[in-house]
This record gives structure tokens, sequence and C-alpha cells, in this order.
């Protein structure tokens, strides 16, 4: 390969109602050879603006990220996939990495973990697991997702690198978005503990959530944000709670 000849890269955006943020992140992707759009039928502008920056736009009904993302991947053209959610963005010194690694001659890697900034009203939350909150987002095309309703994670076999430039993820800037984010998380949970057919108990009710918090605020260090992290650590404790009562009572009506 010629020193100047560069490997080209798809982007990877799923999105759903989001003209408020899409705009912004369309914006900060003029490096890419390509980006890819799956929109879940969103009823606001958000396609609308998507069109502005590319035609490579696709809609797909939601039923979770992983199966979203294996849908789309063969969508991309580019022997090289980033994704990227929404609500995040990158770094000026991620993107002059991606950049290097894409220039070189031979890449030994099959994927790269991009360390993440997690924003709660402002603030990076670094206590709580937040950082260095590793997400597998450069990866090979030929590279599919594990079949988990949340929290699923790239099926890699190969070597994955790490990079030290961030992606930036303002998730959880206003209480409405705090809303949406809860309500997802609450039914994909519970899909979740339904597909792997735990049994819990009662008493589940009240131990998991104490002890989540527990975890997240002593163990993990949540204390270190303040009162950003007792709110961080909250939000997993109550939702926690609430996916349990509504698993305990499907279980109890069956």
């Amino acid at each position: 390969m010629d020193s100047q000849e560069k490997i080209k890269v798809s982007v990877l955006i799923h999105c759903y109602n989001n003209e408020n943020t899409i705009r912004k992140l369309l914006e900060n992707l003029n490096w890419a050879d390509e980006i890819v759009v799956c929109d879940s039928f969103s009823t606001d502008e958000t396609v609308n603006i998507c069109k502005e920056y590319t035609d490579k736009i696709y809609q797909y009904k939601h039923k979770n990220s992983a199966d979203q993302k294996n849908w789309t991947i063969p969508k991309c053209k580019n022997e090289w996939i980033f994704q990227i959610d929404t609500d995040e963005s990158v770094e000026d010194e991620l993107i002059k990495e991606i950049e290097k690694i894409l220039s070189s001659n031979v890449i030994e890697y099959e994927a790269f973990k991009i360390p993440r900034k997690n924003y709660l009203f402002g603030k990076w939350l670094k206590g709580a697991g937040n950082y260095p909150d590793y997400q597998e987002r450069l990866f090979r095309n030929y590279l599919r997702y594990e079949e988990k309703p949340i929290h699923a994670h790239l099926l890699c076999k190969g070597k994955i690198g790490v990079l030290k430039g961030h992606i930036i993820h303002l998730g959880w800037e206003d209480i409405a978005q705090i809303r949406r984010r809860f309500k997802r998380h609450r039914k994909l949970l519970f899909l979740r503990y339904q597909t792997e057919n735990r049994n819990f108990k009662f008493y589940h009710l009240i131990l998991r959530p104490i002890g989540i918090f527990i975890y997240l605020y002593i163990f993990k260090k949540g204390f270190i944000d303040g009162w950003r992290g007792i709110f961080f650590c909250g939000f997993f404790a109550i939702l926690e709670f609430f996916v349990l009562k509504d698993f305990l009572l499907c279980k109890r009506k069956k």
C-alpha cells in the first residue's frame, strides 16, 4: 500500500427522533469516508437533517441496539466501521488517531477500544465505573455484536487495540433525556432477565437495589463525583427495583 493511501472508514449511526442532537454529531464527522444512518422511523426532522449529510439512510424497526447494528453493518461499504451514538461526539485527538491507524500499511488489530467520557448535568463523571468506560467502536466490517437486548459486546476473537482519544457522551444532560433513558433501560433489562430465565424472589426487590448502590457508590468510587455520583448510583438502584417489580409481577400472573 502506498504510504499516502488511506484505508476508508464508514461511520455507523442509529437514531430515532434525535432532531435536537443529530446535526451537531454529523457536523463532527466530516473526516469520515461514508456516513451510514439507520433510523427507527423517526416522526420528527431527524431523517431530513441526515439527508443534508448522507444519502445512505435506511429505516429498520428497533428491536434492540445489537440487532439494529448487525442489520446495518453489511450496508457499510468500507473495510472499517466506526460506530457512534447520536448523543456522542469525537475528540480531535481521537480523529487524528483513527486517521493515523487507517494510513498504516498493516493493521494488526481487528478492533479498537476507545475510552469514553460520560457527562451528567455538564460535568464529567469519573467514578462508579464511568471511566475509562472503554467502548469497542472501531472495528473491521465482518465483525458483529452478540445477540443481547442490552449491553451487547462486539464478538471479536482477534487482537483488540486501545486508543487514547475520547468519545464524549452527553447522555445525561437534562431530566427529559434521563427519563427516556430510564424507560428504555427498564424495558431492555426486563427482556434480558426474561431471556436469561432469572429466578428472582421478592426479597430481591430490596437487596439487589441496595447492593447495586453500595457497589457503585463505595466499591466503584461513585462518591468522588459528589451529588452527581449519588444521582447516578441511585438511578441504577431505582432502575433495578422497577425492573424486578415488573419481572416478579409478570411471573406471578403466569
